[in-house]
């Protein structure tokens, strides 16, 4: 037998009230939209009493296994720890930024997620892989709607189910994410989101990896946290002028800012041909990604690419007007460059006393290529 739900021993005993005072209602349809207008205008407290009827042990139930507080305190700690230690090899370290962004939560704190954005990321490499994906779900649960309508024209903009997107449903998007994850030593690598997303990253993310992460503890901290050790760190080695963040809010404000929302090319197929750029998960992640390289990058000496620090060429564009050949997503030239660059970084020249970087590099033979290719129009122009 499915297990009742709060609202369905709220709806009940709404029936019961409005029999008292005479209304006969035709069918439960009817019984669900008079109870689910007054349902929708409930606090938690007024719908507390349904709660514990639906669950009886709701109280007594184990909490996930996410971070309690000391615990998030200490991984703050540790992530100064490791920025500081990666010294001058700071460009190098990658990072996991994720966005994900829910229809509904109902009063047990279970999220159903609507869609779910993330990027790796690195000082050097900028953007360097990709995740999205939209969970279907067959319909939500009773007396949520008003909910979900009001949460979805607030963040991610989706249509709600049963008239959703329905891309893949939870456990196919949960292998792809543990993939995307790339854990090592079956440890779960530190994962970074909104501060105001966290709670519900970490009770979605519980929920969906489940028995997948087995004991492997899942690790969540503020994007805004990384910013703030990363322009540390990144100043420490400039001998310019940069002051470092002096506060954490400082670093937060400029995410805050948010001056990439509008960039097109970031977003998901839905989200970027329906011009709802900045309601994109995948889109968020991208430009905390490039609001950070925007104020770290120059300090370490890396170039900032156009596409993976900062807005620039669209994802699937040949460079240099070259034509792109069917099945071909315009990677296959930049991993040509990224080869020949890997063969010659242990053997380039120190330039004004530094090493050149792998960005620094590539960024050098992709203007050589173009110095090329303006040479050959020019001879073309002569010849005619």
């Amino acid at each position: 037998m499915p297990k009742k739900s709060a609202f369905f021993y709220f709806m009940m005993e709404c029936q019961r009230r409005e029999a008292l005072k005479g209304r006969v209602f035709r069918n439960l349809a009817e019984v669900a939209e008079a109870a689910d207008e007054i349902w929708q205008q409930m606090d938690v407290a007024e719908r507390a009493p349904y709660v514990q009827r639906a669950n009886p042990s709701h109280h007594a139930l184990p909490k996930p296994q996410g971070q309690p507080a000391l615990a998030k305190v200490a991984e703050k700690d540790l992530l100064g720890k490791r920025i500081q230690a990666a010294g001058k090899e700071l460009g190098s370290e990658t990072f996991i930024l994720i966005s994900i962004g829910y229809y509904c939560r109902t009063l047990d704190n279970v999220y159903f997620p609507a869609e779910i954005g993330a990027v790796k990321f690195g000082l050097a490499a900028g953007v360097a892989k990709r995740f999205h994906a939209i969970v279907d779900h067959p319909k939500l649960p009773t007396g949520m709607a008003y909910e979900a309508k009001l949460q979805s024209e607030m963040t991610h903009a989706l249509p709600l189910p049963p008239h959703g997107l329905a891309e893949m449903d939870g456990s196919e998007i949960a292998s792809k994410l543990i993939s995307f994850f790339d854990a090592k030593d079956d440890r779960l690598p530190v994962l970074f989101t909104a501060a105001k997303q966290m709670s519900a990253v970490e009770a979605i993310l519980l929920d969906m990896l489940g028995d997948r992460i087995r004991e492997q503890k899942l690790r969540i901290c503020s994007v805004a946290e990384l910013y703030w050790e990363l322009q540390q760190a990144a100043v420490s080695f400039d001998e310019g002028t940069t002051e470092p963040f002096k506060m954490l809010q400082m670093a937060q404000n400029r995410l805050d800012d948010d001056v990439f929302s509008y960039t097109e090319g970031i977003s998901c197929d839905y989200h970027e041909s329906h011009e709802l750029l900045v309601h994109c998960e995948l889109s968020e992640c991208i430009r905390w990604a490039f609001t950070i390289a925007r104020d770290c990058c120059p300090e370490l000496g890396i170039e900032l690419i156009p596409g993976m620090h900062r807005p620039g060429t669209k994802e699937g564009e040949a460079p240099f007007g070259e034509e792109l050949k069917d099945g071909d997503t315009g990677e296959s030239k930049q991993d040509e460059l990224e080869q020949a660059v890997e063969a010659k970084v242990s053997n380039e020249p120190i330039s004004n006393g530094k090493a050149l970087n792998k960005q620094q590099i590539l960024t050098r033979e992709l203007l050589s290529e173009f110095e090329v290719l303006a040479e050959k129009m020019q001879a073309l122009r002569l010849n005619d």
